[in-house]
């Protein structure tokens, strides 16, 4: 009985740290902050120096999509842009009811660009997908 633990307890030890090393591994490659340049475009909101608007893209290339966080953008349009300025996609959320949405990626490698477009501010940035 003895002999049965000394040989489960470091296969169990090796088991642990191999699968730790695995989840590590992914989680570090798991996502790509998209750099967003933006433009405010209520002057009222630069004037009174309240910028609660912003927009955050991060691109999940794992599972072929962006997730965008755009807080306070009210009506918001989506596109994605190929390297050639053609329109890939388009989608429009309403970000007063909910500040998350998904966009799907295009499955065919190249350099793209991300566009949100809303009555509060612009933004655009460029991801690539391998």
């Amino acid at each position: 009985m003895k002999q049965i633990f000394k040989l489960l307890i470091p296969v169990l030890i090796f088991g642990a740290l191999v699968s730790y090393d695995a989840i590590a591994k992914d989680g570090r490659h798991a996502k790509k902050r998209i750099i967003l340049t933006t433009i405010l475009k209520d002057l009222d909101k630069i004037i009174n120096r309240d910028f609660g608007s912003n927009a955050d893209a991060t691109y999940y290339p794992d599972a072929d999509i962006i997730e965008l966080a755009c807080d306070g953008t009210k009506e918001t349009s989506v596109y994605i842009v190929n390297s050639n300025g053609e329109e890939i996609s388009y989608d429009s959320f309403d970000a007063g009811m909910n500040p998350y949405y998904m966009v799907d990626v295009p499955q065919v490698p190249g350099t793209y660009y991300i566009v949100i477009d809303s009555p509060i501010l612009y933004a655009e940035g460029a991801f690539v997908v391998e």
